[in-house]
């Protein structure tokens, strides 16, 4: 769930970019001073909500964003390098679990000598 908040977080970051850049090049000379401003209020905006969600998402990720932007692991009750072990694990491809072993037979002995 986290990580669709921060993949929308981002598009809207990227759109407001784009948008922007569209209303400064290609609207200057269309629109009027009052125009441009509503568009480039319009940018800034999408760019806040942008990051509100990534914001979101970095708090349903159980991550600050100071440490998220620092690259830093939250700390945990174990220590920060285990948190940090278990999130490099989890990432791993899984493999399947090996079969069990069969039971032995109740009464026979093995017939190795």
């Amino acid at each position: 769930m986290s990580w669709s908040w921060l993949a929308s977080g981002a598009l809207c970051g990227a759109l407001a970019v784009v948008a922007g850049a569209f209303g400064a090049h290609a609207l200057a000379d269309r629109l009027d001073a009052h125009a441009l401003g509503l568009w480039e209020t319009a940018a800034r905006y999408l760019m806040y909500g942008g990051l509100a969600q990534m914001a979101l998402g970095l708090l349903l990720r159980g991550t600050s964003g100071a440490a998220a932007l620092l690259g830093e692991a939250p700390t945990a009750p174990g220590g920060a390098h285990e948190l940090a072990d278990a999130q490099t694990i989890a990432l791993r491809p899984r493999s399947p679990a090996p079969p069990p072993a069969p039971a032995p037979i109740a009464g026979r002995e093995s017939r190795r000598r």
